[in-house]
């Protein structure tokens, strides 16, 4: 019993950005850089100072204001990145002495139709540039970077400097106490003898401000005189002084506009061998914008400052409070903080770079254009085991027949690719068993009718009173100059 195994054909892109990213999974012998470069970050933007803090009031007076905080300054922009330089590439030789020849151009102006000649000699260029690489003993490839550069990120905004603290209000003044006068009055004069009926009153105490009446001549009774009242220069405490009003907090800087991303380069290949475009691989995508600066924040607010207490009242001479205390001063406003600042815009993308393979005669004329080169698929075969039960046994042979393929690259494979069966880890197969393929053109599925054999390794541990179950992948490849 057969199995047959069927895929879909891969469906390939060939803009610059998919033949770009298929060479980063190619194994890189030689990396060769026309790429140029990317640009500096922009420099961050300083901080705002802080306000300087209100000073205190003095005795009742009002607490001095707290400063504004300064506002940070702007994030610098991000450098643009530089575009990448423009080539053409000429291949010749073999996997022994591999020669690239590249010309570096400010424009593409190279003639690019059917029976054009490719005058190689004469084109103008800015920079040349000969290289000879030995491949025979290694299956990676040359690369060519043709990247634009980065664009620099914007430098960040400064912070705002945070609002100065308000002062403090002054304490008020104590009120004047009042003073004892009790010894200071005059004694009251005693009364003069009164008539038959009565005796002369009795002298007053003496006032703190006014001397004791002298008793009266009551006719029939004694009127005593006055005491001297407690009538002092008693006052009351002073208000405190109010607290100073917080400081602004300062506005965030802007963040730096981020560099616009540097284009791609474009690349011409020329070969009279279409064989050697197997060697090279090409990455012309455009460089990264830069992002924008992020926002610097806003200074916080200062507080306002605390009112001062208001001074006590005067003390009575005996000791109580009689003047009524100072009112206390009122609690400063505290200050607003700064707005944020905005973030940077992002810098402006570019466009990939472009890739163009030609093929020439000997005459240098062109025979054939294609924006990538040829690529090969399997996309079916049959699978039979040896005495064809349907089993597939340890330590048997199974055989690989009717096996199709595919060219879905973009330009014609020319003769000489070997088809073959890699070894794994469960199967061996021989590796000098291959199968030399004619030429393909684009989008035709071909059949070859060789017989591949391959063996099923022997297992390493043996399952008592079980099934034998193990699950293979059986890996097929085509390729070029053993690459």
């Amino acid at each position: 019993m057969s199995i047959v195994r069927a895929v879909r054909v891969p469906i390939l892109a060939f803009d610059a950005n998919s033949v770009s990213l298929r060479s980063a999974r190619k194994s890189i012998e030689q990396v060769i850089s026309i790429s140029d470069l990317s640009g500096s970050n922009g420099k961050a933007g300083a901080n705002g100072k802080h306000g300087t803090p209100g000073r205190d009031g003095s005795f009742g007076d009002n607490g001095q204001d707290g400063h504004d905080g300064t506002d940070g300054s702007d994030g610098g922009p991000g450098e643009h990145g530089m575009d990448s330089k423009n080539a053409l590439i000429l291949l010749h030789g073999t996997l022994e002495d591999f020669n690239i020849q590249v010309k570096i151009v400010r424009t593409l102006n190279f003639p690019s139709t059917y029976g054009s000649h490719v005058d190689w000699d004469n084109i103008i260029y800015v920079r040349k540039v000969n290289y000879n690489f030995p491949l025979a003993k290694s299956q990676g490839i040359v690369l060519i970077e043709a990247i634009g550069g980065d664009g620099g990120n914007g430098g960040q905004g400064g912070d705002g400097g945070n609002g100065g603290a308000g002062g403090k209000g002054g304490i008020g003044h104590d009120g004047l106490s009042g003073f004892n006068a009790y010894s200071l009055g005059a004694p009251g004069r005693h009364g003069k003898n009164g008539g038959d009926k009565g005796n002369g009153g009795a002298g007053g105490s003496g006032s703190r401000r006014h001397d004791g009446s002298s008793g009266f001549n009551a006719y029939s009774f004694r009127a005593p005189g006055r005491d001297g009242g407690d009538e002092g220069n008693i006052e009351n405490g002073d208000d405190g002084g109010d607290g100073g009003n917080g400081g602004n907090g300062g506005n965030g800087g802007d963040g730096g506009k981020g560099g616009n991303a540097g284009k791609g380069g474009h690349i011409q290949i020329i070969s009279a061998d279409p064989q050697l475009f197997t060697l090279i691989e090409i990455d012309c995508q455009a460089g990264r914008k830069g992002n924008g600066g992020a926002a610097g924040k806003g200074g916080c607010f200062g507080s306002g400052g605390s009112g001062g207490l208001g001074g006590c009242g005067g003390w009575g001479w005996n000791a109580e409070p009689i003047g009524l205390p100072g009112k206390d001063g009122k609690y400063g406003s505290c200050g607003v903080n700064g707005h944020p600042g905005s973030d940077g815009s992002d810098g402006c993308a570019a466009s990939d770079g472009s890739v163009e393979y030609v093929v020439i005669d000997a005459n240098n004329h062109i025979l054939r254009i294609g924006p990538d080169k040829y690529h090969t698929s399997v996309v079916g075969y049959t699978i039979t085991d040896d005495n064809e039960d349907g089993i597939y046994e340890p330590n048997s042979n199974f055989f690989v027949t009717n096996v199709k393929w595919i060219n879905n690259g973009a330009m014609i494979l020319p003769a000489g690719a070997i088809l073959s069966f890699r070894s794994t880890e469960y199967i061996s197969t021989d590796a000098n068993h291959g199968i030399l393929l004619q030429g393909a053109s684009v989008g035709t599925i071909l059949h070859s009718s060789n017989r591949f054999k391959c063996h099923m390794n022997s297992m390493r541990a043996i399952s008592l009173n079980q099934p034998y179950i193990q699950h293979v992948q059986l890996t097929s490849q085509i390729h070029l100059l053993n690459h």
